[in-house]
């Protein structure tokens, strides 16, 4: 059993696509100068919806209270959202300048083992591509909007009809929006790095992406297990850190019952372990991201040397022509 395990952990060590997780690990590990610009990489959005409970009696007394509130509060309220929008916004604009000049350098990374990744380098590198990644973000937000109004364009009307027929239309129609978004979601990045690494445009770079998940769906498959790892140990990680860290502050507030000033020493160690684990989860999420880019660069490089080298593979074999003979002709 522990042969056959053996043999399996050193299958795993010997495969490609470890030896690229490995080392794209320790090329980010190093070069923790660039772990900031990571915070600005997407790895997912998640969407959680909470359902309150209702009740009739005091709905009236719920609803005077809201309206009363944003009466007196409706300045604040506005001016809340347009610094939210502003901060989105901003954001996003920098993430476009940080995305492209990640990708360029981890790719000169890649290329030369000496090459010496900069923090002011990315940004500097990343505004040379900044309408190229502005026009693709543009694209994809393009094709996401247009595909939210046709689910709703085939929605709506279902949902007022309240036909029981129509729920499996509703449930088809959910399916083949989610599985569109997720479509997006998995061509976006290939496109990013087509877009920046070939210097194409957003168009080309979509149909670019989605022929190399089509042409090698296989491997594609491989990367999404290897990603799938990669998220398992960050959130492995997590948790014992958490829990860790959890357990040595329930332990510092027990003890601190004997001293009488548990409220004032558990709220300082509470917020404490709060503001070190905000920070410890900023600092995986970015080297987490930094990390599957990594990755994904070396996925397309890869991709791209096979079919090279199939192709010189066909080149070299060249099939004997047949010699023609006439009719009547002499031998």
């Amino acid at each position: 059993m522990k042969n056959s395990n053996k043999k399996f952990i050193d299958k795993i060590k010997k495969s490609k696509y470890y030896q690229a997780a490995e080392e794209g690990f320790w090329r980010i590990w190093k070069n923790k100068s660039i772990w900031f610009w990571g915070l600005f990489i997407g790895t997912g959005t998640s969407y959680s919806f909470f359902e309150s409970k209702k009740e009739s009696h005091n709905s009236e007394y719920t609803y005077g209270s809201f309206r009363s509130f944003l009466d007196s509060h409706w300045q604040w309220i506005i001016l809340a959202i347009v610094l939210f929008v502003t901060f989105c916004i901003v954001f996003w604009l920098v993430s476009i300048v940080v995305r492209a000049g990640i990708v360029s350098e981890l790719n000169n990374k890649q290329n030369k083992s000496k090459y010496k990744l900069g923090f002011k380098k990315i940004w500097m590198i990343g505004k040379k591509f900044f309408i190229r990644v502005f026009v693709l973000d543009l694209f994809f937000l393009a094709l996401v909007l247009s595909a939210v109004i046709l689910f709703l364009f085939f929605l709506i009307p279902l949902i007022i009809t309240e036909n029981s027929i129509f729920f499996f239309l509703i449930i088809l129609a959910l399916i083949l929006f989610l599985s569109f978004m997720f479509i997006i979601t998995i061509l976006k990045p290939l496109a990013l790095i087509f877009t920046v690494l070939s210097k194409i445009n957003p168009k080309e770079s979509f149909i670019k992406s989605r022929k190399v998940v089509k042409n090698n769906f296989i491997e594609f498959l491989k990367l999404t297990l290897t990603y799938i790892i990669i998220n398992f140990m960050s959130s492995l990680i997590f948790i014992v850190v958490i829990a860790l860290t959890g357990l040595l502050a329930f332990y510092f507030y027990n003890y601190s019952l004997q001293d009488g000033n548990e409220l004032l020493l558990f709220g300082s160690l509470g917020v404490i372990w709060l503001v070190a684990v905000f920070i410890f989860v900023l600092t995986v999420r970015a080297f987490v991201s930094l990390w599957r880019v990594d990755v994904l660069i070396w996925w397309v490089k890869m991709i791209k040397a096979e079919k090279s080298e199939n192709k010189k593979t066909s080149k070299k074999i060249k099939v004997p022509k047949k010699k023609r003979v006439l009719v009547g002709a002499k031998l």
